[in-house]
């Protein structure tokens, strides 16, 4: 047990250096971004769709999976800053500037060979308008079904189900991953600028 835990420490304690510790402190940001992409944001749109909107309305809001999908952005980008600036206030681990690069880069070859009006077009004949909005547009258009099962039993048939859907897979770690960056870069600099030059300890690893 000892052993285990001066390995946790050493490889992702606030000292820790080295490419290994970078990768595997990498890796661990990563997987926070995912969990709360996959996890935390379609909680936070279901608890606020069916509590928190019936108390500010006085009524049962309607239209639970339009408001899902049309409010990704806000729901992603959120809980990823917060996220982002308190995971790092604790292991002030700077690798955190960069764990946007992977989500974002599969947005970028899945907008390119995948989105609409892209490929295998040549660039300057491609729909950007068409592709921009299936990965990144709002106003979902869609039947409301009893459930989850059951909208995505009719995904095949129904192209906005499909662009929801996608966004949700690609588009949404994307934003966390940006968020979760960015909140982390702040929560740096405000602990560098917190901190006296003389008893200023950086991470040296990145």
């Amino acid at each position: 047990m000892e052993h285990l835990l001066n390995w946790l420490k050493s490889t992702f304690g606030t000292a820790a250096t080295g490419v290994k510790s970078g990768i595997l402190q990498g890796i661990l940001h990563l997987a926070a971004v995912y969990i709360i992409a996959r996890i935390c944001v379609p909680w936070l749109l279901e608890h606020t769709h069916e509590t928190i909107l019936p108390l500010i309305l006085g009524r049962p809001p309607r239209a639970s999976f339009q408001f899902f999908f049309s409010h990704l952005f806000a729901f992603s980008f959120v809980p990823g800053l917060i996220a982002g600036f308190f995971n790092v206030k604790v292991l002030r681990h700077g690798i955190v500037r960069f764990v946007w690069v992977i989500p974002v880069a599969i947005l970028a070859y899945a907008f390119v060979f995948s989105a609409p009006g892209m490929y295998p077009t040549m660039i300057l004949d491609s729909d950007f308008k068409q592709a921009l909005h299936f990965y990144f547009g709002g106003n979902f258009n869609f039947p409301e079904y009893d459930s989850y099962r059951e909208l995505w039993k009719h995904t095949p048939e129904n192209f906005e189900i499909i662009r929801g859907y996608t966004q949700f897979r690609i588009t949404v770690p994307a934003y966390v991953g940006t968020a979760y960056s960015l909140g982390g870069w702040v929560s740096l600099r405000l602990a560098s600028a917190g901190v006296r030059p003389a008893s200023r300890v950086e991470d040296k690893s990145w």
